[in-house]
């Protein structure tokens, strides 16, 4: 029986590149079988993928040793659009992927290629639309129009219309909400049972709801090392410090038992899910009864390093909406009677589903929109201050030719002393070695893996201080864990600068460590906004809202119910 994937001794560098992207990485994926691919930014997961149809090196150059085959058949001796038969991929980036103009047009695009006659060409597409969620009335849509997270749930629909034998998703919910993350899972989980020959293939960060989707998982290290190839429950526990040590995500249920068995509580068995590892460890209670003291506090020392303490400080108000509204010109309101306040040293989270206007509210917040109604004030009716606004996607701002370059244009276009240009380069030299990048200085931006791209933004907005406010969107997708908690720092000690700091993410369990008060945007709508711990336990609203609470809120809630 053929493989789905063979790939043997795998190794690639790019032109100018002074390390390689993939050392010797070799795995076999048979027919049916589900891989999770992770690993720590830039180890070589999207570049490993785009090996496997012949992208690399056929489109995109580069040296590469070792060989490849895709159902059998060798890449090197295979063009790509043949092999486009038998693999479909959902990229990282989904403006990097749509070519179309129209939702339709999209998600047909592919079965026009291979000449499908048009009846079933509009079926696959309704099928795909209705399996990602997307309504039927989005079919004209603009895709120039929609919302990042929109455009992710296209480029997904367009990938499952191909029905191919191999599936590749390359953290295909970076920029969904947790409803749509599920529903996406729940599109791929259709996709195996549908098929039991059909192969997937995730590389993520995001592991938690793709782990009971999962048979093994592959970790790659620096340079693109393979480190291990084995069964996540195998993986996650008996070498968890072995995923940690490379920066990687470890699930909370490995984490949490990682935390407790560190502290000498001896736990028995794997869990990979929350609710799996709450069963074992009442299981266990049971079974140790004089150990419920040492087990609850050890618990609430692990929730306590998860959840960010109340701040207690009150800063001057910065920045209010009052009944703030903004409709695009000869549309509809995108957001609608907003009024809130930013208060100088606090750390406001907003959230909400994908298409509810945070991005949009980010945007007026920051003074790069102006209300169509309502207005905008600054600090006792004054003229309202400028911000700055770090996007999502991290390419719309770089405009130099190198990292360091990058960083440098930054730090003297912040200053107005005359500092030299030697004086910024050591600043920029050191920042780049406490965030990760310095082995990267020289590359140009773009040849950054999207983490990397995501770091470099998030460093050249905090390298320019003097601005009242600073709105990052989605700041944590597409990270790994050491990078996402050195960068949830960074911005905690924004506090000490006075800066009014609006994070939007629909990363709940990130922002719960980060958030003094937190914003739920729903249809453009304010539905609440409170504290951080006030919203993140309020479960109907967060069902209400597309969101779901941050696994230490469950955690916390099981042990309370215990004490």
């Amino acid at each position: 029986m053929k493989g789905a994937l063979s790939v043997r001794e795998l190794s690639l560098t790019y032109p100018r590149a002074a390390a390689p992207a993939l050392s010797g990485v070799s795995l076999e994926v048979t027919p049916g079988e589900r891989v999770l691919v992770t690993g720590p930014s830039g180890a070589g997961k999207s570049s490993l993928a785009l090996c496997w149809s012949g992208i690399i090196p056929q489109s995109i150059p580069a040296q590469v040793t070792g060989a490849v085959e895709l159902a059998g058949r060798p890449v090197a001796a295979s063009r790509v659009a043949d092999l486009s038969r038998d693999i479909a991929y959902v990229f990282q980036d989904a403006d990097s992927q749509l070519c179309a103009l129209t939702v339709e047009d999209e998600v047909a695009f592919a079965l026009e290629n291979r000449a499908l006659p048009p009846a079933e060409i509009d079926r696959r597409v309704d099928q795909a639309l209705s399996w990602v969620g997307l309504p039927a009335a989005m079919r004209r849509r603009d895709t120039r129009t929609l919302s990042g997270g929109e455009k992710q749930m296209v480029a997904l629909a367009a990938a499952l219309a191909q029905d191919t034998p191999l599936y590749v998703f390359d953290e295909p919910t970076s920029q969904l909400d947790p409803e749509a993350t599920a529903r996406t899972y729940a599109v791929i989980d259709r996709l195996a049972r549908g098929d039991a020959r059909r192969s997937l293939i995730y590389m993520d960060h995001k592991i938690e709801a793709l782990l009971p989707l999962t048979d093994r998982v592959l970790v790659l290290g620096e340079n693109g090392m393979p480190l291990a190839f084995e069964a996540p429950d195998t993986l996650f526990h008996d070498r968890a410090a072995l995923v940690a040590g490379t920066g990687s995500w470890l699930p909370t249920a490995a984490h949490l038992y990682r935390f407790l068995r560190a502290r000498g509580l001896q736990l028995a068995g794997r869990p990979l899910t929350v609710a799996a590892a709450l069963t074992n460890l009442d299981r266990w209670l049971e079974q140790n009864p004089g150990m419920r003291p040492d087990m609850f506090a050890a618990i609430a020392a692990w929730i306590e390093q998860e959840l960010a303490p109340p701040s207690l400080a009150v800063g001057k108000s910065i920045l209010q909406l009052d009944r703030a509204c903004y409709a695009p010109s000869g549309g509809p309101e995108i957001v609608s009677d907003v009024s809130l306040s930013l208060t100088g040293g606090e750390i406001l989270g907003l959230v909400g589903r994908n298409g509810a206007g945070k991005s949009t509210l980010g945007l007026l917040l920051a003074g790069l929109l102006e209300p169509t109604r309502g207005a905008r004030i600054g600090r006792d009716g004054s003229a309202a201050p400028s911000g700055q606004f770090v996007f999502q996607n991290p390419e719309h701002q770089f405009a130099r030719e190198s990292v360091i370059d990058e960083l440098m244009l930054s730090l003297l276009a912040s200053r107005d002393d005359g500092s030299p240009q030697e004086a910024a380069r050591l600043e920029a030299e050191k920042l780049l070695r406490d965030f990760g990048l310095w082995h990267k200085r020289a590359a140009h931006p773009f040849q950054l893996s999207h983490g990397q791209k995501r770091r470099l933004s998030v460093l050249v907005a905090i390298a320019a201080p003097g601005r009242p406010i600073i709105v990052f969107d989605e700041p944590s997708y597409g990270l790994d864990a050491d990078a996402a908690q050195r960068l949830r720092r960074t911005i905690a000690g924004m506090r000490r600068t006075d800066q009014a700091v609006v994070v939007i993410s629909h990363d709940i369990d990130w922002l719960a460590g980060l958030c003094d008060r937190i914003a739920v945007l729903d249809r453009g709508r304010l539905a609440r906004i409170d504290s951080a711990r006030a919203v993140l336990v309020d479960r109907q609203l967060l069902a209400l809202t597309g969101l779901a609470p941050p696994q230490a809120v469950v955690i916390r809630a099981w042990l309370d119910a215990r004490q």
